[in-house]
């Protein structure tokens, strides 16, 4: 006889859980036999919410135009497939005076049958009044190899003292890396640096300029990813309070996992023990309050290199 199987196992092609039984013909010695009904799951895949930067002349008042790009479809679909909008947080949003503030995307409203929104990167609003100091054309940051390469160039420059590059793992606590001396050139100039210790998974990067009367202004953000598949968390979306952390074929020693929100601010903390191979922990993040929300969690090694998630908490 040959081998059937039940309607509701059809080449499924959306997420979700689903039930398959294998039914055997009869023949003239057999009667028909029906296996025990079987279940998988097909897992939403994950798209990645980055924040456009912007500008804006200073005028007063709250810019109002804030977006964002949405990637990571699959089967050549596209945003169509999604419903809602991102709402944003950070100093973006309440910013009126000349200066540069971080836009912050969440993630608000925004749903789909078939995709988690798992990552969500930072970006920046530059509100500009009178005439700067400085005026960036551009900032580029590029992975080479195991360092990243920093270039930017400016448009004027009146008075700079020097370049600060500055970097982070969260998008929000930034870090000195480096500084080069100012061309202080009318017409504009060029520069590099490279960072040849990046984290292990998501770098921010920005450049910050100091004027000799003590003044400063940033350029926007670049975001670098190095991505180690031998650390994984899962689930990303969490609803009791745990997650499934592995490591597999990472140097050995202690590893910390540091968990904060989206203001930077340290939620939860936790030392582990790692003796090599593939190793699967349960972490439990205890009787910590966690309200609703999308938390960093940073996983850091024996060196201090850090690998980043996102993770979107629903705990009531």
């Amino acid at each position: 006889g040959t081998t059937s199987y039940g309607a509701s196992a059809t080449q499924p092609t959306n997420a979700g859980t689903y039930s398959v039984t294998a039914t055997v013909a009869a023949d003239a010695n057999y009667n028909t036999a029906n296996s025990t009904a079987t279940a998988f799951t097909i897992n939403k895949a994950s798209l990645i919410v980055t924040a456009n930067p912007q500008s804006k002349p200073y005028d007063g008042l709250v810019f109002s135009g804030l977006t964002s790009t949405i990637t990571g479809f699959v089967n050549s679909e596209t945003i169509s497939v999604i419903s809602g909008a991102a709402t944003y947080s950070g100093a973006a949003t309440t910013a009126t005076a000349a200066g540069s503030y971080i836009i912050t995307p969440t993630l608000g409203t925004l749903s789909a049958s078939n995709y988690d929104f798992a990552t969500f990167i930072n970006e920046t609003l530059i509100i500009t009044g009178g005439a700067l100091p400085v005026t960036f054309i551009k900032f580029t940051a590029t992975r080479k190899g195991d360092n990243v390469q920093l270039n930017w160039s400016t448009g004027s420059e009146i008075n700079i003292k020097n370049y600060e590059i500055e970097k982070s793992a969260n998008g929000i606590n930034f870090s000195k890396i480096g500084t080069v001396a100012s061309l202080n050139s009318a017409t504009g100039a060029s520069y590099q640096k490279k960072d040849i210790y990046p984290y292990n998974g998501v770098n921010y990067y920005r450049i910050k300029s100091n004027d000799e009367n003590g003044q400063h202004a940033y350029s926007v953000i670049a975001v670098v990813r190095f991505i180690n598949e031998g650390i994984k968390v899962s689930p990303t979306l969490i609803n009791n309070n745990r997650f499934t952390l592995t490591l597999n074929e990472q140097p050995a020693g202690n590893y910390n996992l540091v968990l904060t929100n989206l203001a930077g601010q340290r939620i939860f903390q936790k030392k582990i023990s790692y003796a090599g191979g593939n190793n699967t922990q349960v972490i439990e993040l205890g009787n910590s309050y966690l309200g609703a929300g999308i938390y960093n969690l940073s996983v850091i090694d024996t060196k201090g290199n850090y690998q980043n998630f996102r993770l979107l908490i629903n705990n009531q």
